[in-house]
């Protein structure tokens, strides 16, 4: 269900030689204020020239993330908090990871992960400066929370107060008031 709206993550462009994904800007409401985080330049120069040496460490973690425990990618997200633009895209990898960990119509689904990436979730959220990769790490958090969720939705109003990127905001609203009623384009 809430599919749809991951569409709006810019970063969601696949690996060289995928299928590719485009934006839904429909929940845009300004689209003079929209300026590209840092995470879509540092994604279309690696596109550019993905063999580019500078980008093997990239790769290997993308690779690799999926055998990690979800301490190790929390950490590690932690530790790449710099805007290096590789650093960027791993954080953004990292969040996408823990999101298939805790999406039930992924094949890597874990409903244990669920219970362990809701707080990382919320930490990742709130230490993120880049939109791109808030707006994929707010994703994540919405895919491991239950409706009813009143703490989650206490903690993104609380952030909605700060967030001024035209991406993050509509996304963070919706995901509130899907948490709170239950209305909208709540998954399951």
């Amino acid at each position: 269900m809430i599919v749809y709206l991951l569409t709006l993550l810019i970063l969601s462009a696949p690996k060289p030689g995928a299928a590719r994904t485009t934006h839904h800007s429909s929940l845009i409401t300004d689209h003079s204020a929209v300026r590209l985080p840092p995470s879509w330049h540092a994604k279309q120069t690696m596109l550019a020239d993905p063999d580019d040496p500078y980008w093997d460490a990239f790769w290997v973690y993308a690779d690799e993330a999926p055998t990690y425990p979800l301490g190790w990618l929390f950490g590690d997200f932690v530790e790449r908090s710099s805007d290096d633009p590789a650093d960027v895209l791993t954080r953004h990898e990292i969040a996408t990871e823990v999101s298939h960990r805790t999406n039930p119509q992924s094949p890597d689904y874990d409903p244990r992960a669920k219970r362990v990436a809701r707080t990382m979730l919320m930490e990742m959220l709130a230490m993120e400066r880049d939109a791109g990769v808030r707006l994929r790490t707010l994703s994540a958090l919405w895919e491991s929370c239950e409706i009813g969720d009143i703490e989650v939705a206490d903690f993104l109003d609380d952030l909605l107060e700060s967030e001024a990127d035209p991406l993050v905001r509509p996304l963070m609203r919706t995901v509130i008031h899907c948490l709170r009623t239950g209305e909208g384009p709540c998954g399951d």
